[in-house]
């Protein structure tokens, strides 16, 4: 069945669309496309590093260091760049049979500043390389700033994490001192430290049980009465607030499951289907699935008992 496009075409809707092509086509949302798409590429592996689910911070403190040391050259070296920029806008300007132009200079500075240049390469470059660069360099640093870079290096003191450097003969003790340099105040007792990290170095290489790789299994396994300072800082790391989008992946999930057909479902219910919906790498063992249906009624409680 084909949908009479035609015949939904109001006047409105004509003069709505005719205005975003307008828009689309014009040359300042061409450079502007162009500019901030190819500036957001540097952060597209920083940003897909962050909001992975298995993410490990300690592995991505390097690739966070090196945006922001890119972005600086950006930066420093605009002009150079820009050059670059502008011929991938005039590329795509006469692909779709776009002018080359610049908008007009305001005679009364109202609503925007007037910038003043000498070429149309000149203006957007102070109107949008510059500014863009300038507030993503400025917001990269103060989201990971040297200070929170030192902290996170303390998650080096993590078995998992530190065997991995031992093995690969890495003294991991030189990065966790850093963090002990700005939480030095909060130990129990910072002079007896670095004895104390030997011995733990020395306790998880003769453990033969299978090495904590975060920071909550950690501190369950840790004796009652030992490594004190390595106690506390392990507490102080997990307060560390680390970027990761898992919690905003679970509201999202909550849209799709209380919906209108399940307002009178329960909370307990609520809960299990999603960790059910959430957490799919978790597969159900079907024979008890069935068994379950078999035995109770049709409203399960989607528990731990299935896996």
């Amino acid at each position: 069945m084909s949908l009479n496009l035609e015949s939904k075409c109001t006047k409105d809707t004509s003069s709505q669309a005719s205005c975003f092509l307008k828009l689309v086509t014009s040359f300042d949302f061409i450079a502007s496309l162009v500019i901030t798409r190819t500036v957001l590429d540097y952060t597209i592996p920083v940003t897909q590093m962050l909001q992975g689910k298995t993410f490990d911070i300690c592995d991505g403190l390097g690739s966070i260091s090196a945006l922001k040391s890119y972005i600086s050259t950006l930066r420093s070296l605009i002009d150079d760049y820009h050059i670059k920029w502008y011929a991938s806008i005039l590329c795509l300007a006469s692909k779709v049979d776009v002018a080359e132009a610049k908008p007009r200079l305001s005679s009364r500075q109202i609503n925007r500043n007037n910038v003043a240049s000498s070429s149309t390469s000149d203006y957007f470059k102070k109107s949008l390389s510059i500014p863009l660069i300038d507030h993503l360099l400025s917001e990269v640093n103060y989201r990971f700033s040297d200070d929170a870079l030192e902290a996170y290096d303390g998650l080096v003191i993590i078995p998992d994490k530190m065997i991995s450097f031992v093995s690969k003969k890495i003294d991991w003790k030189i990065r966790f001192q850093s963090f002990v340099n700005f939480y030095a105040t909060d130990l129990p007792c910072a002079i007896s430290l670095s004895a104390e990290l030997d011995l733990w170095e020395r306790y998880w290489l003769l453990e033969n049980i299978c090495l904590p790789d975060n920071i909550s299994s950690t501190l369950k396994s840790l004796p009652n009465n030992v490594f004190e300072n390595i106690r506390v800082c392990l507490r102080i790391l997990g307060t560390l607030p680390v970027t990761s989008s898992s919690c905003e992946r679970s509201f999202s999930a909550m849209k799709r499951l209380k919906n209108y057909t399940r307002s009178t479902m329960s909370s307990e219910r609520l809960n299990n289907l999603a960790h059910m919906h959430i957490h799919k790498e978790i597969v159900p063992d079907v024979e008890k699935v069935i068994d379950l249906f078999a035995l109770k009624s049709r409203r399960l409680n989607f528990t731990d008992k299935m896996c």
